[in-house]
């Protein structure tokens, strides 16, 4: 966690905005801070509704918290990376039961560098709070489908169906279609498992 947050956050605020997606948001995020107004973003004056606001909501959080700054703007973005980090330690830690498979997912992971500039963590666009969304949509899934074969109780089920189905939903609120990706590959995932199959039917 301590790599995540040095390659995620550390220096985050350091380097200035230039154009694109990241100085778009960043400024429909000062707008709603500025004016109150967080139903009807906006962008130089214009209605923006490119992307859906959920993530730009969380995002004025640290600006109200700490102030105006390129680290504040970006803080969420950071977080995200953080998170989608822990996901897949604590995930590959389920599947192989090995800290060495753990830690080398997390440097495959981190080690990328999409995940990190372009639309990655180190800048304030939708794209990383989206992946932590799909990540753990596609993890909770995955122990929906063991619990469905292991044949848990029903509580469990629901629980793992509805925690699934929102973090889906946010991503939906995040970045539009792109949120959707999670359930065909659950789907897929499913019919390949014709166990759990067999007890749905």
């Amino acid at each position: 966690s301590i790599l995540a947050y040095l390659l995620c956050l550390y220096g985050t605020g350091n380097s200035s905005f230039g154009e694109g997606d990241q100085t778009t948001h960043s400024l429909v995020v000062q707008n709603m801070v500025h004016t109150g107004d967080y139903l009807h973003p906006k962008y130089d004056g214009r209605a923006y509704y490119n992307k859906p606001p959920f993530k730009m909501w969380l995002a004025t959080l640290p600006v109200l918290i700490f102030g105006e700054s390129n680290f504040s703007y970006r803080l969420i973005d950071g977080l995200s990376g953080i998170g989608t980090a822990l996901i897949v330690f604590f995930f590959s830690l389920h599947l192989f039961r090995s800290r060495v498979v753990s830690y080398t997912s997390v440097l495959a992971l981190l080690g990328s560098s999409i995940f990190f500039f372009g639309h990655g963590v180190r800048n304030a666009v939708q794209d990383s709070m989206m992946l932590f969304l799909m990540t753990l949509s596609l993890v909770l899934g995955w122990l929906f489908i063991e619990e469905l074969e292991a044949q848990a109780r029903r509580r469990r089920l629901w629980t793992l169906a509805i925690s699934g189905g929102l973090a889906i939903g946010l991503a939906v609120i995040t970045k539009s279609v792109p949120g959707y990706f999670a359930l065909p590959i659950l789907a897929l995932t499913l019919l390949l498992r014709g166990d759990a199959l067999n007890i749905i039917s």
